[in-house]
């Protein structure tokens, strides 16, 4: 998970904690979209992503954030869509904008895949 964190704060130029909080939501989101088995398949795989969940930041509402979701979801397509919308008040309270998002899912697609396998990048695919 070293690795992970690493990559993220070297890659996008993010601190350690925003990028612990953005795998953690990108973690609660797969726990709150993918089914119990599924999700408990995931983290089998790579345990230490149950770890995450708690560095993921507690979500409200975000407001003002309208237009920059809107551009920021435009390349995806509209199963991933609401997926995204999830995560962007989550990383707004990381102080990233909601394009980190975008930049955020290869990087830890690519280490789900490494670490877990072709079965467990498929399940993290599911959310985006």
């Amino acid at each position: 998970m070293n690795d992970l964190i690493q990559n993220l704060t070297s890659q996008l130029g993010v601190s350690a904690e925003q990028a612990q909080g953005g795998v953690g939501a990108i973690v609660k989101l797969a726990q709150e979209k993918l089914s119990g088995d599924d999700f408990s398949t995931l983290t089998s795989k790579i345990p230490e992503l149950a770890d995450m969940l708690t560095k993921a930041p507690s979500t409200g509402s975000a407001e003002g954030l309208g237009s920059m979701v809107s551009s920021a979801l435009s390349a995806f397509g509209a199963d991933s869509a609401g997926n995204l919308a999830s995560l962007t008040d989550s990383f707004s309270q990381l102080g990233l904008s909601p394009e980190m998002i975008a930049k955020f899912a290869p990087i830890v697609t690519k280490y789900v895949q490494d670490n877990g396998g072709d079965i467990a990048q498929n399940l993290i695919k599911k959310l985006f």
